[in-house]
């Protein structure tokens, strides 16, 4: 196998298997972490900011999320299954460049108050 650079620290590696992008090197702050252990954390931080959209809906997702996990027997996970294929159209849509940000927001925090009620029963 080649040699491929850490996304993180920039040093060359032999990874174990081609999805590899992060080596096992422990981290230079003395957390005793290593660039493998903190792969996932880089990626959202790499994607955040990049697409407001994005960002709202993820806040969005969470707080949804929440909600079924507080009040599972409330809010079944299928009515979050159809609210998430909701706003990933939603989001689609923006990224085409068929609505605005603002109509996004809109529209997300409806989908929100549609919600709220289930918080409630």
């Amino acid at each position: 196998m080649e040699l491929v650079k850490c996304k993180n620290c920039g040093r060359f590696f032999r990874p174990i298997s081609r999805a590899s992008n992060f080596c096992d090197r422990p981290l230079e702050d003395g957390s005793g972490r290593t660039c493998k252990s903190i792969s996932s954390q880089w990626y959202v931080d790499q994607r955040k900011g990049e697409n407001p959209a994005y960002d709202e809906y993820v806040l969005y997702r969470k707080r949804y999320r929440s909600r079924i996990t507080r009040n599972s027997t409330k809010n079944p996970y299928s009515r979050y299954d159809d609210w998430n294929i909701r706003a990933h159209t939603l989001l689609d849509s923006y990224n085409r460049g068929e609505i605005t940000l603002e109509s996004f927001s809109k529209t997300l925090k409806e989908m929100d108050e549609d919600m709220k009620p289930l918080d409630k029963m």
